[in-house]
């Protein structure tokens, strides 16, 4: 009578220990959260007229494991139509005129998370010979 029994049993501890070891390991592979933000390169100055009027921004997660790396971000400017244009998906800044800007980058996927730097543009004087 119980040899009937056996192969339902068995399929059900199985279900059990299936279900036991995937809500065990639902912690473990867990991304790490976003913490954090920094940009680089740190208050850069660039000429408000080419070759040398743009800046390649970057930016860098800090999470609450202890890693860093690439995250997600949009960009900024606080004085895109006067000073200097930031593209908001690559973080390429070009320069319009002299002043400073105020560039942020913002995380997309947290976006309470921000990091911001200043951007200098110099109008340099050509001196002729």
């Amino acid at each position: 009578m119980l040899s009937g029994w056996k192969l339902p049993l068995t399929l059900a501890f199985a279900v059990l220990v299936v279900l036991a070891f995937g809500a065990s390991c639902n912690g473990f592979f867990v991304d790490p959260t976003l913490t954090s933000l920094a940009i680089t390169p740190a208050t850069p100055t660039i000429s408000a007229h080419a070759p040398g009027n743009t800046q390649q921004f970057s930016a860098v997660g800090v999470f609450n494991d202890g890693s860093s790396g690439s995250t997600p971000v949009s960009w900024s400017s606080s004085e895109a139509t006067t000073v200097a244009s930031i593209n908001s998906s690559t973080g390429l800044a070009t320069a319009i005129a002299a002043g400073t800007t105020t560039i942020t980058a913002t995380s997309t996927k947290l976006p309470t998370i921000t990091a911001t730097t200043t951007l200098t543009v110099v109008q340099e004087v050509l001196l002729g010979k």
